[in-house]
């Protein structure tokens, strides 16, 4: 059986004396691009617009209470701040949600008593939970080439999920606890941090306190900056005061987001097994 591929679009109406005025909320405040209604339906008023790769049917009705009603349509937009600036602006109302998870957002009526949401992702580190499952298996499936996650599976996911967060209270023999935390964009995997609790003989070596990795197609972004900082913070309040980090001496672009967080270099060692030296870095917190 075939299934539900997508949604195509969604109707919202207005009164039929209110066409011009919501053509002109939804073309010129929001910024929405008109579409072409096919011929035979350009009789029946409104107009359409696309949202993304959606399209926003505008339809005419009258008598309808539509301030009676829950149903709604929700945008995701880039700057909500702004747009909460811009319509109050306007006389509109923006009323804060219920919070969701990953999200900000606020809704609001238009100026047909339509209710409106516009939600915006919050970029932050989480515990890894399995509401995150579908993105980081996408993420896994881009760090296989390069040799990682080859154990990360839908089948095993559950299982990868529960060890690692076992890790920060219950670690194996032979590991330390260890604080994973994974950078979400909304319900996006953009990486991963972990935190060791303290340091064994081969991490103050080689990998330190904190390590982190971003996957690849969100490499160059300004993420690696991002992960740290937080992860630095989320430190501090687990009680460090200083961290130790490492990288390869070749490896500038982890060099330079150390650096960005007030990384101190402290020495430049040869580690047994690996190709290239190694700087071991201190961060003060």
């Amino acid at each position: 059986m075939s299934g539900v591929v997508r949604l195509h679009h969604a109707q919202i109406t207005v009164p039929p004396d209110q066409v011009a005025g919501a053509r002109a909320f939804y073309l010129d405040v929001l910024g929405l691009s008109e579409l072409p209604k096919p011929d035979s339906l350009i009789a029946r008023g409104g107009f359409w617009a696309a949202v993304g790769d959606q399209q926003l049917h505008v339809g005419v009705e009258q008598g309808a209470d539509r301030t009676a009603t829950k149903a709604h349509l929700a945008y995701e937009v880039d700057d909500l701040a702004a747009w909460r600036a811009k319509l109050e602006a306007r006389g509109i109302t923006a009323q804060a949600g219920e919070p969701i998870p990953g999200y900000d957002r606020f809704e609001f009526r238009d100026p047909f008593g339509n209710r409106v949401e516009f939600i915006a992702p919050i970029v932050d580190l989480v515990r890894p939970h399995a509401c995150c499952r579908a993105s980081f298996l996408e993420a896994v499936e881009e760090f296989k080439p390069e040799g990682r996650y080859l154990e990360v599976s839908p089948d095993t996911f559950d299982s990868y999920l529960a060890r690692l967060l076992a890790m920060e209270s219950n670690p194996p023999a032979g590991y330390v606890a260890d604080t994973a935390l994974w950078l979400m964009r909304g319900d996006h995997f953009i990486g991963r941090l972990s935190i060791r609790h303290h340091l064994n003989a081969k991490l103050e070596r080689f990998g330190g306190h904190v390590g982190y990795e971003l996957r690849p197609t969100e490499r160059g972004k300004g993420y690696g900056t991002l992960i740290l900082r937080l992860g630095l913070e989320h430190a501090r309040r687990l009680g460090f005061r200083r961290v130790m980090l490492t990288t390869d001496v070749t490896n500038e672009r982890s060099i330079r987001v150390i650096k960005a967080n007030g990384g101190t270099l402290q020495d430049r060692i040869r580690v047994e097994g690996r190709d290239v030296d190694t700087f071991r870095w201190w961060i003060e917190l």
